[in-house]
C-alpha cells in the first residue's frame, strides 16, 4: 500500500468545485460583442445620410413687453420704485410680528407662573397632610393618658380628654371549601 493506492483515494476526496461565474462571463462577454457590432453598423450607415439640423422658429416671449407698456402707459423716463413705502410696510408687520412674539413670550412666563404656584400649593397641601397623619399616627406617652378610677385634680377645671379606643376584632378565618360531616352517613 504504497503511493499507488493512496493517490487516487486523495483525488477522490478532493473533488473540483462547480465553477458558477463561468456561464455569466460567457453571456456577458456575447453581449458585449454583440452591442459592439450593432453601434459600428449604426455608424457607418449614419455617416452615409446627411443629417439636417433642426431649427425652431423665433417667438416672442409670452406676454407684453416692457416697452408696450410704457407705450400704452405714457411714460417715457425710468422705473421708480418706492422704496420707502415698502420699508414702511415691512417695519409695520416686522412690529407686529414682535408683538405677537411679546404676548405669547408674557403668556407663556404666566402660565409658568401659575403652574409653579399650583405646585407649590401642591407641595404645601401634601406636607400639611403628612404632619397631620404623623400627629395622628405617634403614640401618646402613658402619663397623660388619665386613668378611668383616677379623679380629676380639683385645681384645674375639668376638660373633656378624648381617648381614642382601639376595638380589636378578632380575625377571621378562611372559609374552607371542604368541610367534613359532623354525622357520618349511615353505613349499609
Amino acid at each position: 500500500m504504497p503511493a499507488e493506492t493512496k493517490a487516487p483515494t486523495a483525488k477522490s476526496k478532493r473533488q473540483a468545485r462547480p465553477r458558477f461565474w463561468v456561464g455569466p462571463l460567457v453571456a456577458g462577454a456575447c453581449f458585449a460583442l454583440g452591442y459592439g457590432i450593432t453601434q459600428r453598423f449604426v455608424l457607418i450607415r449614419s455617416g452615409l445620410q446627411t443629417s439636417e439640423p433642426q431649427s425652431f422658429k423665433a417667438r416672442a416671449f409670452p406676454g407684453e413687453s416692457l416697452e408696450a407698456l410704457r407705450l400704452r402707459h405714457g411714460e417715457n423716463g425710468t422705473l421708480q420704485a418706492d422704496v420707502a413705502a415698502k420699508d414702511k410696510i415691512d417695519a409695520k408687520a416686522s412690529k407686529q410680528a414682535d408683538e405677537l412674539k411679546k404676548v405669547k413670550l408674557a403668556k407663556e412666563l404666566e402660565q409658568r407662573k401659575v403652574k409653579k404656584e399650583a405646585e407649590r400649593i401642591a407641595a404645601a397641601a401634601i406636607e400639611r397632610e403628612r404632619s397631620q397623619q404623623a400627629l395622628v399616627n405617634t403614640p401618646r406617652p402613658v402619663e397623660d393618658i388619665p386613668t378611668l378610677n383616677e379623679p380629676a385634680p380639683a385645681a384645674e377645671p375639668e376638660v373633656p380628654v378624648m381617648v381614642e379606643s382601639v376595638v380589636v376584632e378578632p380575625e377571621r378565618a378562611e372559609p374552607e371549601l371542604f368541610v367534613t360531616p359532623v354525622e357520618a352517613p349511615p353505613a349499609p
